[in-house]
């Protein structure tokens, strides 16, 4: 034992470096306070202030007839914000850096710090990687917030290594999307409804998606037989060419065309508006048109286009909440974020 330190200091020292370094994780329970003395070879009161220092950083509690642990929630108030290096590159990605921002600002109001990670968006275990498990393992992060990235090696360790808690974006409730901008639709009279629809990259994404599409327009295949159902394979980190060269292909001739379109991918509403221009189809006229937007991030046209509006900022609002709410053991209140109908004239 150092000379310069008492001798109730240094036993706090001692327990305070085995839980930030997870040799006493979360809810462990410590021996009593005679055995302690008896393994430090101190009286019993020399344990008992140096547990009540540890108890006054917030690392330990006691319960009353069940001893002393140590804190559940020990965190350390700095939230690791994972997203990949292509963000402010990538124009087919604009609202995400948005999402980050305000992230960082609605963890901000309830005192915590953000730390950004910035990861490579392939297999390789980069400098990044590095760096957030060396926070994770220094305990430097109290938690962690996945914006989106596809590194299969980083998703792995969150999931079976990391000892702090997560959280993703709160999801965007596509089914409700879906049956909103299909009634919207129906009330224009439209019978003959294209549907595009885009997922991710991620296993079991497109069985999700095939399964919100079918859950969305069941109950309206009998108003609307004709109605086609279309997903596409990564349309939503694909490049908005996507959307364009289905309308090309589908739409060639008048009599393939429907009378309606919705398209739930902004990425993908891009290029399939592209193709619409170019094809010289009139809308409202011969196509009734609703497409999932971002608020703030609505595409030039020239007219007001009718759309399924997602709010960045109640995205990033919403998944900050989540994460407090699971820290405290609460349930969270939003379990996805719904859209908002706009009306305008393409519908």
């Amino acid at each position: 034992m150092k000379r310069d330190v008492t001798l109730y200091q240094q036993v706090a020292m001692i327990f305070e470096k085995k839980i930030r370094e997870g040799e006493l994780p979360p809810g462990s329970k410590l021996p009593s306070t005679a055995e302690l003395a008896k393994q430090f070879g101190v009286n019993p009161e020399t344990i008992q202030l140096g547990l009540k220092l540890l108890i006054d950083q917030g690392l330990i509690t006691r319960a009353p007839k069940r001893g002393t642990f140590v804190k559940e929630k020990l965190l350390h108030k700095t939230l690791g914000l994972i997203f990949p290096d292509n963000f402010y590159l990538d124009t087919e990605a604009a609202v995400f850096p948005v999402i980050v921002s305000k992230l960082a600002q609605y963890a901000a109001r309830a005192g915590w710090q953000s730390r950004y990670f910035i990861i490579n968006n392939d297999e390789k275990t980069d400098l990044a990687f590095y760096e957030l498990r060396k926070a994770i393992e220094a305990n430097e992060l109290g938690g962690i917030a996945e914006v989106t990235y596809h590194n299969s090696a980083i998703h792995s360790y969150l999931r079976t290594d990391c000892r702090v808690p997560r959280v993703s974006l709160t999801p965007v409730d596509y089914t409700q999307m879906l049956v909103c901008g299909l009634e919207q639709l129906e009330r224009r009279g439209c019978r003959k409804i294209d549907v595009l629809f885009g997922h991710g990259d991620e296993p079991g994404d497109y069985e999700r998606a095939k399964e919100r599409c079918e859950n969305g327009i069941e109950k309206y295949l009998t108003k609307c037989p004709d109605t086609r159902m279309f997903i596409q394979p990564r349309l939503i980190h694909a490049h908005y060419n996507n959307g364009y060269r289905y309308i090309k292909e589908k739409w060639s001739k008048p009599a393939g065309r429907p009378d309606g379109l919705l398209v739930i991918s902004d990425v993908v509403f891009k290029g399939a508006w592209y193709a619409i221009m170019e094809l010289g189809i009139k809308i409202p006229e011969e196509l009734a048109l609703v497409a999932h937007t971002n608020k703030g991030l609505r595409p030039m046209m020239h007219i007001p286009l009718t759309a399924l509006e997602v709010d960045p900022d109640e995205i990033a609002r919403t998944s900050i909440d989540t994460f407090l709410a699971r820290l405290e053991g609460k349930k969270p209140r939003a379990q996805k974020v719904k859209a908002k109908l706009i009306k305008g004239v393409t519908c």
